[in-house]
Protein backbone atom coordinates (compact mmCIF):
# COMPACT_ATOMS: atom_id res chain seq x y z
CA UNK A 1 0.00 0.00 0.00
CA UNK A 2 0.99 3.45 -1.25
CA UNK A 3 0.06 6.71 0.53
CA UNK A 4 -0.87 9.65 -2.19
CA UNK A 5 -0.37 12.77 -1.30
CA UNK A 6 -1.12 15.64 -3.86
CA UNK A 7 -2.78 19.04 -5.02
CA UNK A 8 -5.09 20.13 -7.39
CA UNK A 9 -5.06 23.56 -8.74
CA UNK A 10 -7.26 25.12 -11.72
CA UNK A 11 -6.80 28.52 -13.79
CA UNK A 12 -8.92 30.66 -16.13
CA UNK A 13 -6.32 31.03 -17.92
CA UNK A 14 -6.44 28.17 -19.81
CA UNK A 15 -3.47 29.27 -21.97
CA UNK A 16 -1.32 29.68 -18.68
CA UNK A 17 -2.46 26.17 -17.64
CA UNK A 18 -0.90 24.12 -20.88
CA UNK A 19 1.82 26.01 -20.63
CA UNK A 20 3.02 25.94 -17.12
CA UNK A 21 5.97 24.44 -17.27
CA UNK A 22 7.45 27.65 -18.82
CA UNK A 23 6.66 28.96 -15.60
CA UNK A 24 9.60 30.48 -13.11
CA UNK A 25 7.89 28.79 -10.51
CA UNK A 26 7.93 25.45 -12.02
CA UNK A 27 11.03 25.45 -14.79
CA UNK A 28 14.46 25.95 -12.62
CA UNK A 29 13.03 22.87 -10.87
CA UNK A 30 12.39 20.62 -14.13
CA UNK A 31 14.43 17.23 -13.32
CA UNK A 32 12.69 15.55 -16.49
CA UNK A 33 11.64 16.96 -19.40
CA UNK A 34 7.65 17.39 -19.87
CA UNK A 35 6.03 14.51 -21.83
CA UNK A 36 2.57 13.55 -22.69
CA UNK A 37 0.98 10.33 -22.75
CA UNK A 38 -2.89 9.40 -23.14
CA UNK A 39 -4.74 8.23 -20.44
CA UNK A 40 -8.40 6.28 -20.43
CA UNK A 41 -9.62 5.73 -17.04
CA UNK A 42 -12.64 3.21 -15.86
CA UNK A 43 -14.31 3.74 -12.51
CA UNK A 44 -16.09 0.40 -11.48
CA UNK A 45 -18.70 -0.23 -8.67
CA UNK A 46 -22.20 -1.71 -8.19
CA UNK A 47 -25.06 0.59 -9.43
CA UNK A 48 -25.63 1.24 -6.13
CA UNK A 49 -22.29 2.46 -5.27
CA UNK A 50 -21.50 -0.21 -2.58
CA UNK A 51 -17.54 0.85 -2.66
CA UNK A 52 -17.71 4.38 -2.90
CA UNK A 53 -20.19 4.54 0.30
CA UNK A 54 -17.23 3.13 2.36
CA UNK A 55 -14.73 5.18 0.86
CA UNK A 56 -13.69 3.05 -1.97
CA UNK A 57 -12.45 3.55 -5.22
CA UNK A 58 -11.47 1.08 -8.37
CA UNK A 59 -10.27 2.01 -11.22
CA UNK A 60 -8.39 0.50 -14.16
CA UNK A 61 -6.03 2.59 -16.44
CA UNK A 62 -4.25 2.47 -19.82
CA UNK A 63 -1.33 4.88 -19.79
CA UNK A 64 0.76 4.04 -23.32
CA UNK A 65 0.17 0.24 -23.99
CA UNK A 66 0.19 -0.73 -19.96
CA UNK A 67 -2.37 -1.85 -17.52
CA UNK A 68 -2.99 -1.07 -14.13
CA UNK A 69 -5.78 -1.91 -11.41
CA UNK A 70 -5.86 0.23 -8.24
CA UNK A 71 -7.95 0.69 -5.08
CA UNK A 72 -7.91 4.51 -3.34
CA UNK A 73 -9.65 5.03 0.22
CA UNK A 74 -9.40 8.08 2.33
CA UNK A 75 -10.65 11.56 2.47
CA UNK A 76 -10.83 13.05 -1.11
CA UNK A 77 -10.20 16.44 0.28
CA UNK A 78 -8.90 17.79 3.76
CA UNK A 79 -7.14 21.38 4.02
CA UNK A 80 -6.04 22.00 0.63
CA UNK A 81 -4.34 18.80 -0.05
CA UNK A 82 -5.78 15.32 -1.13
CA UNK A 83 -4.27 12.00 0.80
CA UNK A 84 -5.43 8.91 0.03
CA UNK A 85 -3.86 5.35 0.76
CA UNK A 86 -3.56 3.61 -2.72
CA UNK A 87 -3.43 0.12 -3.80
CA UNK A 88 -1.75 -0.84 -7.31
CA UNK A 89 -1.65 -3.43 -9.67
CA UNK A 90 -0.20 -4.13 -13.25
CA UNK A 91 -2.82 -5.99 -15.25
CA UNK A 92 -2.73 -7.47 -18.51
CA UNK A 93 -6.26 -6.32 -19.56
CA UNK A 94 -8.89 -4.80 -17.92
CA UNK A 95 -10.54 -6.56 -15.60
CA UNK A 96 -13.34 -5.96 -12.56
CA UNK A 97 -11.56 -9.05 -10.38
CA UNK A 98 -11.03 -7.92 -6.97
CA UNK A 99 -8.94 -10.58 -5.99
CA UNK A 100 -6.30 -9.81 -8.44
CA UNK A 101 -4.61 -6.88 -5.50
CA UNK A 102 -2.10 -8.84 -3.33
CA UNK A 103 -3.32 -7.73 0.04
CA UNK A 104 -5.85 -10.67 0.91
CA UNK A 105 -7.40 -8.73 3.46
CA UNK A 106 -8.40 -5.92 1.27
CA UNK A 107 -9.85 -8.14 -1.46
CA UNK A 108 -12.01 -9.75 1.05
CA UNK A 109 -12.99 -6.86 2.19
CA UNK A 110 -13.92 -5.52 -0.77
CA UNK A 111 -15.87 -8.29 -2.29
CA UNK A 112 -18.22 -8.27 1.30
CA UNK A 113 -18.83 -4.56 0.47
CA UNK A 114 -20.29 -5.49 -2.92
CA UNK A 115 -22.07 -9.32 -1.54
CA UNK A 116 -22.44 -10.29 -4.76
CA UNK A 117 -23.86 -7.88 -7.06
CA UNK A 118 -22.49 -7.09 -10.38
CA UNK A 119 -19.87 -4.61 -11.23
CA UNK A 120 -19.84 -1.88 -13.72
CA UNK A 121 -18.13 0.98 -15.14
CA UNK A 122 -19.84 4.23 -13.75
CA UNK A 123 -17.64 6.34 -16.37
CA UNK A 124 -14.79 7.14 -18.11
CA UNK A 125 -11.53 9.51 -17.86
CA UNK A 126 -10.23 10.39 -20.54
CA UNK A 127 -7.01 12.77 -20.64
CA UNK A 128 -3.89 13.73 -22.33
CA UNK A 129 -1.36 14.11 -19.80
CA UNK A 130 1.73 15.79 -20.00
CA UNK A 131 4.30 15.52 -16.73
CA UNK A 132 7.71 16.14 -15.46
CA UNK A 133 9.34 15.26 -12.46
CA UNK A 134 10.47 18.55 -10.18
CA UNK A 135 13.31 18.91 -7.73
CA UNK A 136 14.09 20.96 -5.17
CA UNK A 137 17.10 22.39 -3.11
CA UNK A 138 15.85 20.09 -0.41
CA UNK A 139 15.90 16.93 -2.34
CA UNK A 140 11.97 16.50 -2.50
CA UNK A 141 10.90 15.25 -5.86
CA UNK A 142 7.34 16.35 -7.01
CA UNK A 143 5.37 15.16 -10.06
CA UNK A 144 3.76 17.61 -12.18
CA UNK A 145 1.02 17.41 -14.41
CA UNK A 146 -1.65 18.68 -16.53
CA UNK A 147 -4.31 16.88 -17.64
CA UNK A 148 -6.94 17.88 -20.65
CA UNK A 149 -9.84 15.88 -21.85
CA UNK A 150 -13.12 15.13 -20.78
CA UNK A 151 -15.39 12.71 -18.25
CA UNK A 152 -18.13 11.10 -19.81
CA UNK A 153 -20.89 8.78 -17.94
CA UNK A 154 -23.60 6.94 -20.54
CA UNK A 155 -24.05 10.00 -22.84
CA UNK A 156 -22.57 13.38 -20.71
CA UNK A 157 -19.50 14.57 -20.46
CA UNK A 158 -17.82 17.18 -18.67
CA UNK A 159 -14.42 19.00 -19.47
CA UNK A 160 -11.29 18.39 -17.36
CA UNK A 161 -8.24 21.01 -17.56
CA UNK A 162 -6.26 20.94 -14.20
CA UNK A 163 -2.75 21.11 -12.55
CA UNK A 164 -1.90 18.38 -10.39
CA UNK A 165 1.67 18.28 -8.24
CA UNK A 166 1.93 15.29 -6.06
CA UNK A 167 4.51 14.53 -3.75
CA UNK A 168 6.74 11.72 -4.36
CA UNK A 169 9.31 12.00 -2.14
CA UNK A 170 10.18 14.70 0.68
CA UNK A 171 9.02 17.15 2.59
CA UNK A 172 5.08 17.93 2.44
CA UNK A 173 5.45 21.49 3.75
CA UNK A 174 7.41 21.81 0.48
CA UNK A 175 4.58 20.45 -1.66
CA UNK A 176 2.11 22.60 0.09
CA UNK A 177 4.59 26.17 -0.62
CA UNK A 178 4.52 25.20 -4.04
CA UNK A 179 0.61 24.78 -4.25
CA UNK A 180 0.40 28.59 -2.14
CA UNK A 181 3.08 30.36 -4.73
CA UNK A 182 1.04 29.06 -7.72
CA UNK A 183 -2.15 30.00 -6.35
CA UNK A 184 -0.96 33.72 -5.27
CA UNK A 185 1.50 34.20 -8.42
CA UNK A 186 -1.13 33.29 -11.33
CA UNK A 187 -4.63 33.20 -9.75
CA UNK A 188 -4.60 29.60 -9.75
CA UNK A 189 -7.21 28.35 -7.12
CA UNK A 190 -7.66 24.49 -5.54
CA UNK A 191 -9.59 22.01 -7.06
CA UNK A 192 -11.80 20.64 -4.58
CA UNK A 193 -13.26 18.00 -6.39
CA UNK A 194 -11.51 15.13 -7.76
CA UNK A 195 -12.13 13.48 -11.05
CA UNK A 196 -13.61 10.33 -9.40
CA UNK A 197 -16.49 12.44 -7.25
CA UNK A 198 -17.39 14.92 -10.52
CA UNK A 199 -17.57 11.23 -12.25
CA UNK A 200 -19.96 9.95 -9.45
CA UNK A 201 -21.56 13.26 -10.10
CA UNK A 202 -22.16 12.49 -13.71
CA UNK A 203 -22.91 9.43 -12.98
CA UNK A 204 -25.98 10.14 -10.60
CA UNK A 205 -26.79 12.44 -13.39
CA UNK A 206 -27.21 10.20 -16.18
CA UNK A 207 -29.35 7.56 -14.09
CA UNK A 208 -32.09 10.27 -13.50
CA UNK A 209 -32.60 9.95 -17.20
CA UNK A 210 -35.22 7.00 -17.90
CA UNK A 211 -33.23 4.92 -20.05
CA UNK A 212 -30.23 4.63 -18.10
CA UNK A 213 -31.76 4.16 -14.98
CA UNK A 214 -34.36 1.50 -16.32
CA UNK A 215 -31.02 0.03 -17.08
CA UNK A 216 -29.81 -0.18 -13.89
CA UNK A 217 -32.82 -1.44 -11.76
CA UNK A 218 -32.74 -4.56 -13.92
CA UNK A 219 -28.77 -4.74 -13.29
CA UNK A 220 -29.22 -4.63 -9.88
CA UNK A 221 -32.83 -4.56 -9.12
CA UNK A 222 -32.34 -1.11 -7.20
CA UNK A 223 -35.76 1.22 -7.11
CA UNK A 224 -34.01 4.63 -5.84
CA UNK A 225 -30.02 5.81 -6.13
Amino acid sequence: MGREIEIKLLCEDMNLLRNVFDLPLIRPYLETNPSTAVLKTSYIDTASLDLSAHGFAFRNRLEGNRWKAAIKRGKSYDAGLYVRDEWEVDIPYPTMDLEIFEDAALAEALKSLVGGKRLIVLFEVLVDRTGALLRFEDGTEIDAVIDEGKIRSYGLEEPVLELEIELKSGSRDRLVALGESLKETYAMREGKESKYARGLALFKKAMATGDVGAFLEDVEGISEH
